[in-house]
């Protein structure tokens, strides 16, 4: 039975040591095989824009999950990227609704490697690692608005509770417990404004730029 020879395939591929692998890394065998070309650890691989943009939404509470319907337009914003137009349709749907045309690309899905249509066909997609993603990050409206919203919905939930809604991001976030470290971090972060909201914004931010929040191990 076909059906039954693409069961039994997934599985053995499944249970093989090489798709179990973990991606941590051993130095004994970064410098024996550095490229990884053995398979002796799973690469870490960057998560699509469509992604990226989507978990932002979802984490803040903000995703609007209706399907069908038409395209959300995009806008011109002042410094000439293109966005989201509010005006004309829910800028929080899923990317796959977003309007996408070769000279209208979307601007922060545009930074990390969205199809823009130009390109021939490609069996796999390109995964760059540059600066303007990081000031992406910074400085693109969906990421200030999707942080204050998730901070927002923070606070609110711990009822005011810094050091709760500090745990709670990452368990939102990361689907785990923060790291001794990553307190740490947390604990200076709270400097950065007098504003509670405003600190947890901020260190919102720095946790969806983390590769935590945009790598798959």
């Amino acid at each position: 039975d076909h059906g039954w020879d693409v069961k039994w395939l997934n599985k053995q591929i499944m249970m093989s040591a090489v798709y179990r692998q973990s991606s941590a890394e051993d130095p004994s065998r970064i410098a024996a095989d550095p490229s990884n070309k053995l398979l002796w650890r799973k690469a870490p691989v960057r998560l699509e824009a469509e992604v990226i943009r989507d978990s932002m939404l979802q984490v803040s509470g903000l995703l609007n999950p209706e399907m069908f319907g038409p395209q959300l337009p995009l806008k011109r914003a002042e410094d000439g990227q293109w966005v989201e137009d509010e005006k004309k349709g829910n800028p929080n749907r899923r990317s796959v609704y977003l309007s996408y045309a070769r000279t209208r690309p979307e601007g922060f899905l545009h930074a990390f490697d969205c199809p823009d249509m130009t390109s021939d066909s490609q069996s796999q997609r390109f995964r760059s690692a540059l600066p303007t993603q990081s000031l992406a990050l910074l400085n693109n409206s969906l990421v200030r608005r999707t942080s204050l919203a998730f901070a927002q919905q923070l606070l609110e939930a711990n009822h005011g509770n810094l050091d709760q809604a500090i745990k709670r991001t990452f368990e939102t976030a990361y689907s785990r417990e923060p790291y001794p470290e990553e307190l740490d971090l947390a604990k200076r972060a709270k400097s950065l404004s007098s504003d509670p909201k405003e600190a947890l914004r901020l260190f919102i931010q720095g946790i969806m730029g983390a590769n935590d929040f945009l790598y798959s191990f």
